[in-house]
């Protein structure tokens, strides 16, 4: 088989030189947008990389968070080896103490509420 540019040496050529036209055309036109002028050249070297650029950011941001977060959690699980957790006796004496704390404040608001609305009632009721 003969080669695909020698078969086609005329096609080929005009692809060329049509090619070759309209990248000087780009080159020389220039496009003002928000007032500010730019070569059609570099308006569509922007459109076509546009979106490679994108994903590939959107790439480099993902894997780097990845990353961050599987050495935030390697150093979380090192500092809880570290902790030094109470004992189930410990565990039982805190739970009761913070219950007991909170019964008190529940009694202490709820003490201050029947107090504050019988002042409020005789205040308002006469």
């Amino acid at each position: 088989m003969d080669n695909l540019l020698s078969r086609h040496r005329n096609v080929s050529i005009l692809v060329a030189v049509l090619f070759a036209q309209v990248l000087g055309l780009a080159v020389q036109v220039k496009r003002s947008a928000n007032a500010e002028e730019s070569r059609l050249i570099r308006v569509w070297a922007v459109s076509a990389v546009t979106p490679f650029e994108k994903a590939l950011v959107w790439t480099q941001q993902t894997t780097s968070g990845w990353w961050h977060n599987y050495l935030y959690l390697r150093g979380v699980r090192a500092e809880l080896k570290k902790a030094e957790w109470p004992s189930r006796a410990q565990l039982f004496q805190l739970t009761r103490v913070v219950l007991l704390l909170i019964l008190i404040v529940a009694v202490y608001v709820g003490a201050l509420d029947g107090l504050l609305g019988l002042v409020t009632n005789r205040l308002f009721s006469r």
